[in-house]
């Protein structure tokens, strides 16, 4: 496998969308804007790949443009299905959601012929999806609905153990969509030959295709994700600000993104952020005490009247799955804690969950001000709590 370290760059004339990138709102409901006092797009516009290897860009950008060319998509089938590897935060989920919104827009020149149909999941989502099927005499209503997407998604497919039967429908499935010329875009933390629900029939089909290795971005490369962010909203950072930040923070690309935007929330006026805003930056870092996620879970249930064991449970009654979603916002907010850290508290759910539920409360802040009110009390409350500890 190559290894690369991965890049957000902004887009060009026609960017791809990815909702939450860079929140439109910042502190205080002050609404973030572009160089040319425009409101910064939501979601934002972004590609992603590895500037330190070209086959990783190569292949991100034509995923990409293959949304819209029939040449292009008949060209990525010599990768399909492609797996992206790499540990949490090297922003494997980044280029999944970024090729998945891609494919998902309605064509530019109004060809309804082309593919839109578009199915991203996690692989506990698939199997989850699958065992639901059977207990229902569904299989083939499944399959259907799985087989007939232009594009399959699969996330995290180390982390969900798997029977013999669906191991089969699995490649089964994999075998049919690469037939149909449809891609197949997988992710996960280890290589195929590791992961726990491939047998050899899977490994053997993940080896027909190409597997790129994703490595969490190193100084040079953080320093240049930080850079692009804080450009992309309208400012500008020193040389000196960006190398200390870029010294400071680990590689987790999700932590760079909100690093660079609240940089920009403690440069006043368009400034330039520079030394004495990273240096108090670091102090507030050093000087926060994050709330325990289950005081923030139970804060969330009290003020929306949902029981807290219910946030935790499989429940999928809208009040609350509404509550669920705004605790794990704040829990991202709020605790230095990973997707999957709050993912295990909520009941086990994975991290493509936890983190479709961050993206969901935070494209509704931009329009909903009595959700943005109620969040920003919910935050002063648990901030208030935790400095008197």
């Amino acid at each position: 496998m190559s290894q690369v370290s991965t890049l957000l760059l902004p887009a060009g004339p026609d960017p791809v969308a990815l909702s939450g990138l860079m929140p439109r709102w910042g502190r205080n409901g002050k609404e973030l804007r572009t160089a040319n006092d425009e409101p910064l797009p939501n979601p934002a516009g972004w590609c992603l790949f590895g500037p330190e290897n070209r086959l990783v860009e190569g292949v991100a950008k034509q995923l990409l443009a293959a949304a819209n060319d029939a040449l292009t998509r008949a060209a990525v089938q010599r990768w399909n299905p492609l797996l992206l590897v790499g540990p949490t935060g090297c922003g494997k989920s980044l280029l999944a959601a970024a090729v998945a919104n891609a494919w998902s827009q309605p064509p530019a020149d109004g060809d309804q012929t082309k593919p839109r149909h578009v199915l991203r999941m996690s692989l506990t989502d698939f199997r989850r999806l699958a065992d639901s099927a059977i207990r229902e005499d569904r299989v083939q209503a499944f399959r259907q609905r799985i087989r007939s997407a232009n594009l399959l998604i699969l996330e995290d497919v180390h982390r969900a153990g798997m029977s013999r039967w669906l191991a089969d429908e699995l490649a089964t499935t994999i075998d049919a969509l690469v037939d149909a010329q449809a891609m197949v875009l997988m992710t996960s933390a280890v290589p195929a030959t590791s992961v726990v629900a491939f047998d050899r029939r899977m490994v053997s089909r993940a080896a027909g295709g190409l597997s790129l290795e994703v490595a969490l971005p190193e100084v040079g490369t953080r320093g240049e994700i930080l850079r692009r962010y804080v450009e992309a909203a309208g400012y500008r950072i020193e040389d000196d600000a960006l190398s200390l930040i870029a010294r400071q923070l680990g590689g987790d690309t999700r932590q760079l993104v909100a690093t660079a935007r609240q940089l920009c929330e403690l440069t006043p006026s368009r400034r330039a952020v520079g030394v004495t805003h990273v240096d108090e930056w670091l102090n507030r870092q050093s000087d926060t005490v994050s709330p325990p996620v289950r005081e923030i879970a139970k804060l969330v249930a009290r003020r929306l009247r949902q029981p807290l064991r219910e946030l935790r449970s499989p429940s999928r009654r809208k009040p609350v799955v509404f509550a669920r979603a705004v605790a794990i916002y704040l829990a991202r907010q709020l605790t230095p804690l990973s997707y999957e850290e709050i993912g295990r508290f909520f009941g086990g759910r994975d991290h493509t969950t936890i983190a479709h539920n961050h993206t969901v409360i935070e494209s509704r802040l931009a329009g909903d001000h009595e959700l943005r009110q109620t969040v920003e009390e919910l935050r002063n409350q648990l901030n208030l709590t935790a400095a008197k500890r």
